[in-house]
């Protein structure tokens, strides 16, 4: 994850963006349906290396803006990022 930044903070109402990548030895670099970012108050946010949202709901999203990155053979990792808006 590129951002938001760890321990982020955002006004209600403004845009946050986002932005991840991710490599595979066997796929390169993933990008598209392969990226998929969620939060543990709004469920799934967005695909894709980069996106902006500025309707997320208020609260603390702890350790949870998650990009879940899936290379061809199904397998996955996730890192997480602690927000709060």
């Amino acid at each position: 994850i590129h951002s938001p930044g760890h321990d982020s903070t955002a006004a209600q109402g403004q845009p946050v963006a986002f932005q991840g990548s991710g490599t595979d030895p066997e796929d390169s670099i993933l990008s598209g349906g392969s990226l998929v970012w969620t939060s543990t108050i709004d469920g799934q946010i967005g695909t894709g290396g980069s996106f902006s949202r500025s309707d997320l709901k208020v609260g603390q999203h702890t350790n949870i803006i998650a990009v879940k990155v899936i290379d061809i053979l199904g397998n996955d990792t996730t890192s997480l990022v602690p927000v709060t808006g």
